[in-house]
């Protein structure tokens, strides 16, 4: 399970108060019925002056190309590199966060929630709906489709918002909202 790595990078997040949010399956297991997810998507915001400490988090048991990664934190590449924890086998990506309007109101706001007894911040299940929707834009995925459709069925769920955003993002909802 990814728990202990989850745990491991969120921690060092936390405690060195560098804005992150977990989003993709890992997130949307804090809010519909939990799947099985093959890797830890995560969105990074990491200053100048804390990219070495980050970097050191996976000096050891795991695979990373650290010229790779310090390119991408510089905001000089396609913006996303991962790392593979040896123990595991997980690989977390990396997503370096973008500056459209849309994906400033999602990083501010990302909910903090208790995840087996650590705080972690994630994406919330509105900006996963739009999120997924954007995803299928070009290929309609069954697995994405199915959990549009388990994010829908969350409690107190903002319509609204999701509404104002597949509008202002000019996307197709192929039936589902």
């Amino acid at each position: 399970m990814y728990t202990q790595l989850l745990h491991y990078i969120c921690n060092w997040f936390n405690q060195s108060h560098v804005p992150y949010m977990v989003t993709g399956s890992v997130a949307l297991n804090t809010y519909a019925l939990p799947r099985s997810t093959f890797d830890i998507d995560i969105v990074i915001e990491v200053p100048l002056s804390k990219i070495d400490a980050f970097l050191q988090l996976f000096q050891k048991g795991f695979y990373i190309n650290e010229e790779i990664a310090k390119s991408e934190l510089l905001h000089k590449g396609i913006g996303m590199f991962n790392i593979i924890d040896h123990q595991s086998g997980y690989k977390v990506d990396f997503i370096i966060k973008q500056h459209s309007l849309y994906e400033i109101v999602k990083f501010n706001n990302r909910k903090t929630v208790i995840f087996e007894q650590v705080p972690i911040s994630v994406c919330s299940p509105e900006d996963l709906v739009i999120s997924k929707l954007q995803w299928i834009q070009e290929l309609q995925s069954e697995r994405q489709m199915n959990d549009i459709k388990a994010l829908l069925q969350y409690p107190n769920l903002n319509k609204y918002y999701i509404l104002q955003w597949i509008q202002e993002l000019q996307l197709q909802t192929f039936g589902l909202i």
